[in-house]
């Protein structure tokens, strides 16, 4: 729990100073509940309670925009430390760490909300290679 309250002052505090110009803080399913942040639109952020992971979009594409609401795909790329067992493995394994590539859908609403859903299918690279998958569903509050 005290990590879960020490990353979460951590993003609240990268968000309030950010200086960058989409920025968005919300709840995520992913790496357990806890935390999910996006910096310019590119970063996701998500600090659960049994990890962490950093994700860059470098695909975005939108599917269909309104005027009330917008939904686009995206493929992004990154790593996530667990600090609780390692889910690809299935061992009792603290420290696990992978290699993920999320695909997602982002539905942005009334202008400053969106919810995401994401497939992410990992490799664990620190015991040997597991292949695995992972899911996230979040919202969040752009500002």
């Amino acid at each position: 729990m005290k990590k879960i309250i020490a990353a979460s002052a951590l993003v609240l505090t990268m968000a309030s100073t950010s200086a960058v110009a989409d920025t968005a803080l919300g709840f995520t399913s992913g790496m357990g509940f806890g935390v999910a942040a996006q910096f310019d639109g590119k970063y996701n952020l998500s600090v659960g309670n049994s990890g962490v992971a950093m994700d860059y979009i470098f695909i975005n594409t939108e599917i269909t925009n309104d005027k009330t609401i917008a939904l686009s795909w995206y493929i992004a790329g990154g790593a996530a430390y667990h600090w609780k067992t390692g889910y690809i493995s299935g061992k009792d394994q603290i420290g696990a760490i992978d290699i993920r590539v999320p695909v997602g859908l982002d539905m942005k609403f009334a202008k400053v909300w969106d919810v995401f859903l994401e497939a992410v299918p990992a490799l664990e690279i620190n015991s040997g290679l597991h292949f695995g998958y992972d899911a996230a569903l979040g919202l969040r509050y752009h500002f």
